[in-house]
């Protein structure tokens, strides 16, 4: 008697896609605005999570080392895990380090905050440590910003204004954003740190989608002719 193995006979299940949610721009900047009234620091945590994609722990062991101004990078090399109440630094979640491009309004922003980290640090009578963490909340820099308390600011923030929402949401704003935007997927991949640009077309196979129906009336319109917008209109009107 041949001995069988169960497992051969199974089948596997099917892929389960999950559509992510993302707040509106307006949302994003009803945060910013709100934090910036009782916590700056929760405030530029949540303009860098929305311009740079990076995960909650990424952004809270980001040191002012990690600010190229020359190349006007930010460079996402290391991750604060909470465990228990212990918190822990490691390597990003694909232990792959990357640089994300500033612009000018975010290097102003950057800039901002050392002058007031250093400012803070002056009326404490103390002075920074030699590489602070750039969202510490102590007048050193020498502590970084728990990832959990972050959460915890961000989401009361998010009640207090009657926002649904939760801190990994503005990773998605920034994805969402940015495939909107037409940028290529490799690219939109590179700055959320997945090591595979099939994670990003899976994870946010929606938002993809929608640049696909923008892409075939675009296409359309090269080998039709500009008459095909007629077509459009009459294809709109038909599925009403």
């Amino acid at each position: 008697m041949n001995p069988s193995n169960p497992a051969d006979r199974a089948t596997p299940p099917g892929l389960t896609r999950t559509t992510v949610s993302a707040p509106t721009v307006t949302d994003v900047q009803r945060l910013i605005a709100a934090a910036e009234e009782s916590s700056p620091i929760l405030a530029l945590a949540i303009v860098l999570g929305a311009v740079t994609g990076a995960r909650r722990g990424e952004l809270c062991a980001l040191r002012w080392s990690d600010v190229n101004w020359e190349r006007r990078v930010l460079t996402i090399a290391r991750s604060l895990t909470d465990v228990g109440r212990v918190t822990t630094e490691g390597p990003t979640k694909t232990h792959q380090r990357r640089d994300i491009a500033l612009d000018d309004a975010l290097l102003v922003l950057l800039t901002k905050r050392r002058a007031d980290q250093e400012a803070y640090a002056a009326i404490v009578g103390t002075s920074l440590v030699p590489d602070p963490f750039i969202l510490s909340p102590v007048a050193t820099g020498g502590s970084p910003f728990i990832p959990d308390t972050l959460t915890d600011y961000y989401k009361r923030t998010a009640n207090q204004l009657g926002i649904e929402t939760h801190f990994h949401e503005r990773r998605h704003f920034a994805a969402t954003t940015a495939s909107g935007a037409a940028a290529d997927v490799r690219t939109v991949a590179g700055r959320l740190g997945h090591a595979d640009a099939s994670v990003t077309l899976r994870v946010y196979a929606h938002a993809l989608e929608a640049r696909d129906r923008d892409l075939a009336i675009t296409l359309s319109r090269v080998v039709l002719g500009a008459g095909s917008r007629g077509a459009d209109m009459e294809v709109e009107t038909a599925s009403r």
